[in-house]
């Protein structure tokens, strides 16, 4: 018999988006974003006629959901009745007392995993084995033990960290490997965890993060999906579909040779249209060499540039074009200030050169009698 599932993980609902400088009204836009991406898997898994929409953990944020969370995703599950929906807790939203899992009278459709070692929910011919994280900390490879038996097809539905790789910065919890997810007799693991997609192996998958639906931060850009697995008797078929409506993107503008502050914003302006970032979150860094009496002032061009992206984060990466080597003869304060500078930027390492040839610029716009802006 064929079985369709929709998997899944880490929606944050009610995430703060705190690290992304954004306003706290288009924060709270985004959390809304965020709502309507579980809306519109609802809707695709109506539409595909799902038998299960499988969730891999970190639905919500357990220290900052509220009432009107738990309302909204009753009211969602309750939508895709029949579709089963079926929940492992992950790291930011465990199994505990008072966690919305154990607050909310969930609809008959709806199964949330509440133990660490794993156990079977069965769907005809296919069964979905899945456990739950106890703590914001759980650090134990909970499959490391697990046998499953050998008839029927066995997934995993787990929040986990593949160790085999590790995004940058990325906590390590529930550490499994493809060698432990073979060896305890499963199909086919849905994980989540990682707010990147991967299907690992590529030629056959064993392991599937679908990432977050909605990206939540300038470090996750370009598509992202949900997994649909079809299981019949042909075997198992995971493909991922794009689910995403925001986009995030970095941005790099060389504006050497700008003279003014219009052709600045020209030079945006023009960027937006042509990568059609009117409904992006943008990352914009300006960089290059610029002549020093150009006023660049970045907080009257961000007022003016804001318009042209739903979201802008405006960064100053640009030099005055001086002329070092010409500076370095000058027999007066600007020319002692500028040979120990340049003679401090060749002695650090890589690391420290910016910080370096920062305070050389801003100290000779110092001495410029310019108005220095902070970057």
């Amino acid at each position: 018999m064929a079985c369709r599932i929709v998997h899944f993980a880490d929606l944050h609902l009610d995430t703060s988006f705190a690290a992304s400088r954004m306003t706290s009204s288009v924060a709270s836009r985004r959390r809304e974003d965020l709502r309507a991406a579980l809306r519109r898997i609802v809707d695709f898994a109506i539409s595909t006629q799902a038998d299960a929409v499988t969730i891999g953990g970190d639905l919500y944020e357990q220290d900052r959901c509220t009432i009107d969370t738990a309302n909204f995703l009753r009211h969602e599950f309750e939508r895709a009745h029949p579709i089963r929906v079926l929940i492992s807790p992950g790291n930011h939203d465990p199994w505990l007392p008072h966690s919305l899992y154990r607050q909310v009278a969930w609809p008959p459709n709806v199964f949330v995993f509440a133990e660490t070692t794993p156990y079977p929910y069965r769907m005809g011919d296919v069964t979905i084995w899945g456990a739950a994280h106890d703590s914001p900390a759980c650090r134990d490879n909970l499959i490391a033990s697990t046998r499953v038996p050998t008839d029927g097809i066995h997934l995993l539905l787990l929040h986990a960290s593949d160790t085999a790789s590790i995004p940058t910065a990325k906590g390590v919890y529930c550490p499994l490997a493809t060698e432990d997810v073979s060896r305890a007799g499963f199909a086919l693991a849905l994980l989540g965890h990682y707010h990147g997609a991967r299907l690992t192996p590529a030629n056959r998958p064993l392991i599937c993060y679908p990432g977050s639906p909605e990206p939540l931060g300038f470090d996750e850009e370009g598509p992202h999906y949900v997994v649909v697995v079809k299981a019949d008797e042909q075997g198992l078929e995971p493909r991922l579909v794009k689910i995403n409506q925001t986009n995030y993107v970095n941005l790099n503008i060389d504006i050497s040779g700008a003279d003014t502050r219009q052709d600045i914003k020209d030079a945006v302006t023009k960027r937006a249209e042509e990568h059609n970032l009117a409904n992006a979150f943008v990352r914009l860094r300006m960089i290059g060499m610029l002549h020093p009496q150009v006023d660049l002032d970045p907080d009257s061009l961000l007022s003016d540039l804001s318009e042209h992206f739903a979201f802008l984060d405006l960064h100053n990466d640009t030099y005055p074009a001086y002329d070092l080597e010409a500076l370095k003869d000058d027999h007066t304060v600007r020319g002692a200030f500028v040979r120990r500078m340049v003679a401090l930027r060749d002695k650090v390492g890589p690391s420290e050169t910016r910080k370096v040839e920062q305070a050389l610029y801003l100290g000779l716009q110092a001495l410029d009698g310019r108005e220095l802006r902070p970057r």
